[in-house]
């Protein structure tokens, strides 16, 4: 039987080994692991998402291609919203 969000502990153990690891403090905002009032995202923060994916971007390709994983495409379906359908009535 597997630990609930097992995944998220795997992951973590993929990403910091050498060669290259990526920074505990990435693995940690990359998995959501912040206390109330310390979010690096929040509306004061001064950390950058875009930083950040360019750090984490290739481990995690590389760790998710070892691990036999191959990228798939996908396209968001197109809906018709409820205010959309009202306009046209």
């Amino acid at each position: 039987i597997l630990e609930a969000n097992f995944y998220r502990k795997f992951m973590a153990s993929l990403l910091h080994p050498e060669p290259h690891p990526v920074s505990l403090l990435d693995i940690e905002r990359w998995l959501g692991h912040w206390m109330s009032g310390t979010a690096p995202y929040h509306l004061f923060s001064s950390a950058s998402s875009t930083a950040l994916i360019e750090r984490v971007e290739k481990k995690v390709c590389a760790v998710i291609a070892q691990l036999g994983f191959k990228p798939i495409q996908f396209t968001l379906p197109h809906f018709q919203f409820a205010s959309t359908l009202m306009e046209n009535t």
